[in-house]
């Protein structure tokens, strides 16, 4: 199994460290590790590590071309990166905890997203995710909710935004507060007006001259066979959260863009 690295050192408290291979991809057959340490793996590409013990501890340092990790099932697990390069990285499984040393964020998360990446890196929506905690929310679980959230508000490609809309009323359906939905709906929108503008900042914070943009507009840009249900479900989402007093005054925002479509429609 590490005959391939120079250095192999195992412990007896399931601690294993490798250093130093031209391996391209390897996968950990020992399904006693707990911790894995590896360096120096400049070809490495893929890491499986799903035989492994849940709720392990990795650390890779100089594993500058590492593009996918598959994580053990279970408890979630705690990541340590340290690369001299930016990867653009998958990761599969869920994630306690995860810090990373390199010059610039980019990564994919297929897991519920840990908080410490919420609001610093650049986020790749795995729908799968966002159904389970969907799921898990119907069910009781009320933390789902939080987790949710940033992910509903960065789901802003066009194509995106109505399963965004759809989810949005599938949490009302299941208790969630209006009051948190209108809010949600509100950074989803700010957001989305602001991505089509500028699509590289679309995970910072938002302003709240942006939020106020987004008051003011009722505008998505969707595809064209998405498009009918997805402003019904916007619409759901408004009556729901009429109680609201900004949902209340953005009746006025909505009346004036079906105006402008009606005259623009007699124009075509």
């Amino acid at each position: 199994m590490t005959q391939q690295f120079e250095i192999s050192k195992k412990d007896s408290l399931g601690g294993l460290r490798l250093e130093n291979t031209q391996l391209s991809q390897w996968q950990c057959t020992d399904a006693s590790i707990k911790n894995l340490d590896l360096w120096n793996a400049p070809q490495l590409t893929k890491l499986h590590l799903s035989l492994c013990l849940p709720g392990m501890h990795l650390m890779l340092v100089n594993c500058p071309k590492i593009t996918e990790i598959i994580l053990p099932a279970g408890a979630p697990c705690y990541l340590h990166l340290d690369s001299p390069t930016s990867p653009n990285l998958t990761i599969q499984g869920s994630i306690a905890a995860f810090d990373a040393c390199w010059p610039s964020q980019q990564f994919r998360v297929e897991a519920p997203v840990p908080l410490p990446l919420r609001k610093t890196a650049r986020l790749f929506i795995n729908e799968a995710t966002v159904k389970e905690l969907l799921k898990e929310y119907q069910q009781g679980k009320a933390q789902a909710l939080e987790d949710l959230r940033p992910l509903v508000v960065q789901m802003v490609e066009p194509v995106q935004v109505p399963r965004a809309l759809k989810l949005l009323n599938d949490l009302l359906q299941a208790g969630a507060d209006p009051e948190w939905v209108w809010q949600t709906r509100q950074e989803l929108s700010a957001r989305h007006l602001r991505g089509r503008r500028k699509a590289n900042q679309r995970n910072l914070l938002l302003s709240e001259q942006q939020l106020q943009h987004a008051l003011k507009q009722w505008r998505w840009n969707l595809p064209t066979d998405l498009n009918e249900n997805a402003w019904l479900d916007d619409w759901r989402i408004w009556v729901a959260c009429l109680k609201n007093p900004k949902a209340q005054a953005y009746a006025k925002v909505m009346a004036k863009r079906l105006i402008e479509a009606e005259i623009q429609a007699k124009k075509a």
